[in-house]
Protein backbone atom coordinates (compact mmCIF):
# COMPACT_ATOMS: atom_id res chain seq x y z
CA UNK A 1 0.00 0.00 0.00
CA UNK A 2 2.94 2.31 0.65
CA UNK A 3 5.80 1.69 -1.80
CA UNK A 4 9.42 1.18 -0.83
CA UNK A 5 11.25 3.56 -3.16
CA UNK A 6 14.62 1.83 -2.76
CA UNK A 7 15.93 -0.84 -5.13
CA UNK A 8 14.63 -3.52 -2.74
CA UNK A 9 10.96 -2.71 -3.36
CA UNK A 10 9.67 -4.03 -0.01
CA UNK A 11 6.54 -1.94 0.52
CA UNK A 12 4.60 -1.28 3.70
CA UNK A 13 1.19 -2.69 4.57
CA UNK A 14 -1.51 -0.52 6.11
CA UNK A 15 -3.28 -1.97 9.14
CA UNK A 16 -6.45 -0.09 10.03
CA UNK A 17 -6.63 3.52 8.84
CA UNK A 18 -3.55 5.72 8.45
CA UNK A 19 -3.83 9.37 7.43
CA UNK A 20 -1.76 10.62 4.49
CA UNK A 21 -1.67 14.40 4.13
CA UNK A 22 0.58 17.29 3.04
CA UNK A 23 3.21 18.33 5.58
CA UNK A 24 2.13 21.97 5.19
CA UNK A 25 -0.50 23.92 3.26
CA UNK A 26 0.47 23.90 -0.41
CA UNK A 27 3.36 21.46 0.08
CA UNK A 28 3.89 18.51 -2.28
CA UNK A 29 5.48 16.28 0.36
CA UNK A 30 3.16 14.03 2.41
CA UNK A 31 3.40 12.60 5.91
CA UNK A 32 1.68 9.71 7.65
CA UNK A 33 -0.17 10.13 10.93
CA UNK A 34 -3.12 8.91 13.01
CA UNK A 35 -1.25 5.91 14.40
CA UNK A 36 -2.49 3.66 17.20
CA UNK A 37 -2.40 0.00 18.19
CA UNK A 38 -4.86 -0.76 15.36
CA UNK A 39 -3.69 1.89 12.84
CA UNK A 40 -0.12 1.49 11.69
CA UNK A 41 2.27 0.87 8.78
CA UNK A 42 4.04 -2.49 8.82
CA UNK A 43 6.70 -4.14 6.73
CA UNK A 44 6.54 -7.94 6.99
CA UNK A 45 9.76 -9.73 7.87
CA UNK A 46 12.58 -8.50 5.67
CA UNK A 47 16.00 -10.14 6.02
CA UNK A 48 17.62 -6.94 4.70
CA UNK A 49 16.92 -5.46 8.16
CA UNK A 50 18.77 -8.26 9.97
CA UNK A 51 21.66 -5.98 10.88
CA UNK A 52 22.98 -8.31 13.57
CA UNK A 53 25.77 -6.46 15.36
CA UNK A 54 26.73 -4.56 12.20
CA UNK A 55 26.35 -1.02 10.97
CA UNK A 56 23.01 0.58 10.06
CA UNK A 57 21.25 3.93 9.89
CA UNK A 58 17.67 5.16 10.34
CA UNK A 59 16.61 8.65 9.29
CA UNK A 60 13.19 10.32 9.24
CA UNK A 61 11.34 13.57 9.67
CA UNK A 62 8.94 13.52 12.62
CA UNK A 63 6.37 15.99 13.89
CA UNK A 64 6.29 15.92 17.67
CA UNK A 65 3.33 15.87 20.05
CA UNK A 66 2.88 15.93 23.82
CA UNK A 67 3.64 12.33 24.78
CA UNK A 68 6.13 10.49 26.98
CA UNK A 69 7.32 8.30 24.09
CA UNK A 70 6.94 8.68 20.33
CA UNK A 71 8.10 5.70 18.30
CA UNK A 72 9.80 6.27 14.97
CA UNK A 73 10.40 2.57 14.36
CA UNK A 74 9.87 -0.68 16.26
CA UNK A 75 11.37 -3.94 15.04
CA UNK A 76 10.45 -6.73 17.42
CA UNK A 77 8.29 -9.82 17.82
CA UNK A 78 5.48 -7.56 19.14
CA UNK A 79 4.82 -9.84 22.12
CA UNK A 80 7.74 -8.95 24.38
CA UNK A 81 10.82 -6.78 24.36
CA UNK A 82 13.49 -9.38 23.52
CA UNK A 83 15.85 -8.78 20.60
CA UNK A 84 14.10 -5.52 19.73
CA UNK A 85 15.19 -2.44 17.83
CA UNK A 86 13.37 0.72 18.95
CA UNK A 87 14.12 4.29 17.89
CA UNK A 88 12.01 6.95 19.57
CA UNK A 89 11.67 10.40 21.06
CA UNK A 90 11.32 9.89 24.80
CA UNK A 91 11.08 11.66 28.11
CA UNK A 92 8.18 13.88 27.01
CA UNK A 93 10.18 15.44 24.16
CA UNK A 94 13.44 15.69 26.11
CA UNK A 95 15.63 13.03 24.50
CA UNK A 96 16.31 10.62 21.64
CA UNK A 97 16.26 7.01 22.68
CA UNK A 98 17.43 3.74 21.14
CA UNK A 99 16.99 0.20 22.43
CA UNK A 100 18.73 -2.69 20.75
CA UNK A 101 18.31 -5.98 22.55
CA UNK A 102 18.69 -5.28 26.25
CA UNK A 103 20.91 -2.20 25.80
CA UNK A 104 19.52 1.34 25.85
CA UNK A 105 21.34 4.46 24.69
CA UNK A 106 19.81 7.90 25.14
CA UNK A 107 20.84 11.51 24.63
CA UNK A 108 19.26 14.79 25.72
CA UNK A 109 17.54 17.17 23.32
CA UNK A 110 14.64 19.56 23.85
CA UNK A 111 11.96 19.06 21.15
CA UNK A 112 9.19 21.63 20.73
CA UNK A 113 5.69 20.16 20.46
CA UNK A 114 4.11 20.47 17.01
CA UNK A 115 7.35 21.06 15.09
CA UNK A 116 9.05 19.02 12.36
CA UNK A 117 12.51 17.60 13.10
CA UNK A 118 14.94 15.59 11.00
CA UNK A 119 16.25 12.81 13.26
CA UNK A 120 18.90 10.21 12.48
CA UNK A 121 20.33 7.21 14.27
CA UNK A 122 23.58 5.68 13.02
CA UNK A 123 25.51 2.71 14.35
CA UNK A 124 29.05 2.30 13.08
CA UNK A 125 31.79 0.15 14.60
CA UNK A 126 29.73 -0.44 17.75
CA UNK A 127 28.93 3.23 18.42
CA UNK A 128 25.44 4.75 18.15
CA UNK A 129 25.25 8.39 17.08
CA UNK A 130 22.16 10.60 17.29
CA UNK A 131 21.54 13.57 14.99
CA UNK A 132 18.82 16.24 15.04
CA UNK A 133 18.47 18.69 12.15
CA UNK A 134 21.86 17.71 10.78
CA UNK A 135 23.75 18.14 14.05
CA UNK A 136 25.35 15.41 16.17
CA UNK A 137 23.75 15.60 19.63
CA UNK A 138 25.10 12.50 21.37
CA UNK A 139 26.53 9.01 21.14
CA UNK A 140 27.00 5.79 23.08
CA UNK A 141 28.33 2.27 22.75
CA UNK A 142 26.06 -0.51 21.46
CA UNK A 143 27.09 -3.89 20.06
CA UNK A 144 23.80 -5.72 20.61
CA UNK A 145 22.32 -7.83 17.82
CA UNK A 146 18.93 -7.39 16.17
CA UNK A 147 18.24 -10.36 13.92
CA UNK A 148 15.10 -12.47 13.75
CA UNK A 149 11.84 -13.22 12.01
CA UNK A 150 10.28 -9.91 13.09
CA UNK A 151 7.90 -7.55 11.40
CA UNK A 152 8.89 -3.90 11.41
CA UNK A 153 6.31 -1.40 12.59
CA UNK A 154 6.93 1.96 11.01
CA UNK A 155 5.65 4.86 13.11
CA UNK A 156 2.82 3.04 14.75
CA UNK A 157 2.84 1.01 17.89
CA UNK A 158 5.37 -1.04 19.79
CA UNK A 159 5.14 -4.21 21.83
CA UNK A 160 5.10 -2.23 25.09
CA UNK A 161 2.21 -0.04 23.88
CA UNK A 162 4.15 3.11 23.02
CA UNK A 163 2.71 5.88 20.87
CA UNK A 164 3.91 7.27 17.56
CA UNK A 165 4.84 10.83 16.72
CA UNK A 166 2.17 13.17 15.34
CA UNK A 167 3.56 12.72 11.83
CA UNK A 168 6.30 10.83 9.98
CA UNK A 169 7.80 11.51 6.56
CA UNK A 170 10.84 10.59 4.45
CA UNK A 171 11.79 7.50 6.45
CA UNK A 172 14.98 5.70 5.39
CA UNK A 173 16.60 2.57 6.79
CA UNK A 174 19.95 1.32 5.51
CA UNK A 175 22.74 -1.13 6.25
CA UNK A 176 25.14 1.68 5.37
CA UNK A 177 25.95 4.82 7.37
CA UNK A 178 26.11 8.31 5.84
CA UNK A 179 28.85 10.68 6.95
CA UNK A 180 28.09 13.60 9.25
CA UNK A 181 28.46 15.91 6.24
CA UNK A 182 25.94 13.86 4.22
CA UNK A 183 23.42 13.94 7.09
CA UNK A 184 23.77 17.71 7.36
CA UNK A 185 23.33 18.09 3.60
CA UNK A 186 20.20 15.89 3.57
CA UNK A 187 18.69 18.07 6.28
CA UNK A 188 19.46 21.29 4.38
CA UNK A 189 18.17 19.87 1.08
CA UNK A 190 14.94 18.49 2.57
CA UNK A 191 14.01 21.35 4.90
CA UNK A 192 12.40 23.44 2.07
CA UNK A 193 10.00 20.53 1.37
CA UNK A 194 8.27 21.28 4.69
CA UNK A 195 7.40 24.86 3.68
Amino acid sequence: AVPDRSVNGNGLQVFGTVTKSAVATGADLVAYSGFSSSNRLVQPYNSDLDFGTGDFSIMAWVKTKAASSQYIIDRSNRTNNTNRLNFLIGGTNSNLFCRIGVTTVTTSFSFAVGSWYCVALCRQNGVLRFYVNGNLIGSGANTQSNTGNFETTIAGYNAAGGQAAAGTSLLRISATVPTAEQIAKMYRDEKPLFQ
